[in-house]
């Protein structure tokens, strides 16, 4: 129901409405993300249009939300009851956010592959945590840090059990169109991949950009919820958005109630997203390489 191809892309209406889109659904995963072996989570209700539908009524035009929505309802849409985390922001103890906070903890030490070949078969990896963990030797596995990524809080759906999976931020991505393989994407980034590859997505699928160009130009990347790996920051309302597009709207999301911090463009904090997507009328693959980190696209 939300037009925004309308909206233009990149404009302010725009950057806004998928801004609220991600933190409404970032307050979600907050409140149900969790091993499914340990944890009811609400599947069906969370990927209901329905839940949708009520998730875009919590929506505020003009107005930044200031500190993370509350999660929304998923139960109302699916058999069965469980319970939702109940955030409190106060445990989080916010504090002035500078650049230097803006740095994955340990470092970096994601990548991102994705192959297609010329039967339609298609992969997409976003291998992790090496070279900052050790490898066993003649194996080529690394041992993970993931543990980081549980919460200590014995209520949070993500908290530290034993044999439990930690809620990861390693995203690998394919779309289907129609029923048939479309595209292959994913970026390093923390928590930065899926916003940037919502923002790539749309930028194919909504304004038809050919998939360089969609990985190319400025991205945006909400902070306003505690972040994935320990020791959880959170900085309410913060969004970095790089420098050419902070030149154009920065002091209207300003004015909005938004905390704006410009990043250089093509900053690798902004991820790095890598696509693959296929012409469905002739079968042509097309493929984009980001700028904001050392990769390439190559065919054969």
């Amino acid at each position: 129901p939300i037009d925004l191809e309308a909206m233009g892309h990149n404009s302010l209406e725009y950057v806004h409405t998928v801004l609220q889109a991600i933190e409404l659904t970032m307050a979600d995963r907050e409140g149900y993300f969790g091993d499914p072996l340990f944890v009811d989570v609400p599947i069906e209700g969370l990927l209901s249009k329905e839940f949708a539908s009520e998730r875009r009524e919590a929506m505020t035009p003009q107005k930044a939300f200031g500190e993370m929505p509350v999660p929304g309802n998923a139960w109302a849409y699916q058999e069965g009851s469980g319970s939702v985390y109940n955030f409190k922001a106060e445990a989080h103890s916010p504090k002035p956010a500078g650049l230097g906070d803006n740095l994955l903890v340990g470092g970096q030490d994601t990548s991102y592959l994705t192959v297609v070949d010329k039967q339609g078969n298609a992969i997409s990896l976003t291998p992790s945590d090496f070279p900052l963990t050790p490898m066993v030797p003649g194996t080529g596995i690394n041992l993970g840090n993931r543990m980081t990524q549980f919460r200590l809080d014995p209520e949070h759906p993500a908290a530290l059990e034993p044999g439990k999976r930690p809620r990861l931020t390693p995203n690998p991505g394919m779309v289907l169109k129609d029923g048939e393989f479309f595209m292959s994407f994913g970026t390093p980034g923390a928590d930065m991949q899926a916003q940037a590859m919502v923002q790539v997505f749309l930028n194919i699928a909504v304004f038809g950009m050919d998939p360089q160009e969609a990985v190319s130009v400025p991205r945006f990347y909400s902070r306003n919820f505690p972040d994935s790996f320990s020791p959880h920051d959170y900085f309410p309302g913060l969004i970095n958005i790089e420098q050419s597009l902070y030149r154009e709207i920065g002091e209207e999301l300003k004015d909005m109630g938004y905390d704006v911090e410009p990043v250089e463009d093509w900053d690798n904090i902004m991820g790095s997203v890598c696509a693959i997507i296929v012409d469905p009328a002739t079968g042509k693959l097309y493929g984009g390489a980001d700028p904001r980190e050392v990769s390439q696209a190559e065919g054969r």
